[in-house]
């Protein structure tokens, strides 16, 4: 599935991971829901990382790079 913000659309990576990071952040439950909680979000995309932006708050920052262990 890919998640489509404010007319950009993900690939399936990016998608996963900004759905798994919503779900564990908010009230999200479902990865089908994400896209409409996003609608108003606009979205800056890095080499490492992704910048969700809501119209009025600092955002959520997801990095790209898998955790250690």
């Amino acid at each position: 599935m890919n998640i489509t913000v404010n007319g950009k659309t993900l690939n399936n990576q990016r998608s996963y991971l900004v759905a798994r990071e919503i779900i564990r952040e908010t009230e999200v439950e479902h990865p089908m829901d994400v896209e409409a909680f996003l609608k108003e979000y606009t979205i800056e995309e890095c080499e490492k990382s992704i910048v969700l932006r809501p119209p009025t708050a600092e955002g959520i920052h997801i990095s790209l790079l898998k955790p250690s262990k």
